[in-house]
């Protein structure tokens, strides 16, 4: 004798590795010495899971505005580390950001950064280096490296 199984899972999405699915329920109407009759309803509201990636900021901030309905997590692909400004213009434009993730576009230098850093420089070149190298980005910020100075000289 055949019997259908169905797995319930959950009708909301609760990982960026689900975006894109549409979720549903089911609905089952049994009566004794009949088979079950099976509904599957697809879910509507809700706010769906994004994925979407970037090269500049200003289009992202385009896609932001007209996507309000849905939790995004935005990747950005950058050479150079993404400024406070832009974190904020991106996240005042949507509040259903979850997470911003930098992808280094320039790696060959990175990699190249790995095998020519000069240990005899000054702390802050070689913070700036291993900046360069850890994160793959160019340019540090003011703010970033006001920081860090803030913060050696708070060990000595």
């Amino acid at each position: 004798e055949k019997r259908n199984v169905y797995y319930a899972g959950s009708p909301l999405a609760y990982s960026f590795s689900e975006a894109g699915q549409i979720k549903s329920v089911y609905i089952v109407d049994v009566k004794p010495n009949e088979n079950a009759v099976v509904k599957s309803i697809s879910l509507k509201n809700g706010k769906k899971l994004q994925r979407k990636s970037f090269a500049n900021v200003e289009d992202a901030l385009v896609w932001l505005a007209d996507n309000q309905d849905s939790l995004v997590e935005l990747t950005m692909q950058t050479d150079r580390f993404l400024s406070a400004e832009d974190r904020k213009r991106l996240m005042k434009t949507h509040d259903g950001i979850i997470a911003i993730i930098p992808e280094i576009t320039d790696m060959e230098s990175n990699v190249e950064a790995k095998s020519n850093i000069d240990l005899s420089q000054n702390v802050e070149a070689l913070f700036r280096q291993y900046f360069k190298y850890k994160k793959g980005q160019h340019i540090i910020s003011d703010e970033l490296m006001e920081l860090f100075k803030e913060i050696q000289s708070g060990e000595s």
